[in-house]
């Protein structure tokens, strides 16, 4: 697909398609829940190979997760439509850690701005089968009041990296950018009721 979003966003076309039927042998499960503080994001990924980045490492990409935000009353707020962000997982002086930062510019002005770890309750495991990741990321990272929200619209996209090259091998997404970058309208909804919410999100 000459045209591919991917290719105009990575520089190659993806190995396998952006589609949720396509087999592949790796999947992901991923919970939301949000309190008057956090949004908490914890992702469980099943995956025969996991590649992760670091220090003095080869490959360009490592596994990660991008998360992607719609604020309903974001005129009134007078914050960005669409934010979120990029994260995957690190290690750093031997010790799991993650690099955070804001989505691509195109979607907030903030784009690929640096987010310190320091400033992100996380946690990172690795295990024979796979990767968990969870994350808490404060409302003031994303310019949201959640006690004044009905529902927030979200998107994940799971990259999963098995090589060296510089291609991700196999791209889980929640809605389908293949139809549309992102498109807010075809996002999964997760509803408020007294500033939390709960909702998972199966990958497959």
């Amino acid at each position: 697909n000459h045209d591919s979003i991917t290719k105009k966003k990575y520089g190659s076309i993806l190995k396998y398609p952006l589609l949720s039927k396509r087999k592949t042998h790796c999947s992901a499960k991923v919970k939301m829940s949000v309190d008057e503080n956090y949004l908490k994001i914890a992702a469980c990924v099943i995956d025969d190979c996991v590649k992760i980045s670091g220090d003095g490492q080869p490959n360009a990409w490592g596994e990660s997760m991008n998360v992607f935000i719609y604020n309903p009353h974001f005129a009134e707020s007078h914050t960005f439509p669409l934010t979120g962000f990029f994260i995957s997982p690190k290690y750093r002086n031997d010790s799991l850690t993650i690099n955070i930062c804001y989505n691509n510019a195109w979607y907030d002005e903030r784009g690929n701005k640096a987010i310190d770890e320091k400033d992100i309750p996380h946690k990172v495991t690795v295990t024979d089968s796979g990767y968990s990741l969870e994350v808490y990321i404060g409302w003031e990272l994303l310019g949201i009041i959640p006690s004044e929200l009905d529902y927030l619209g979200a998107d994940f996209i799971i990259n999963d990296v098995d090589s060296d090259d510089p291609e991700i091998d196999t791209v889980m997404s929640w809605s389908n950018p293949t139809v549309y970058a992102h498109n807010p309208a075809r996002y999964g909804i997760i509803k408020f009721k007294n500033a939390t919410a709960t909702s998972d999100f199966l990958l497959k």
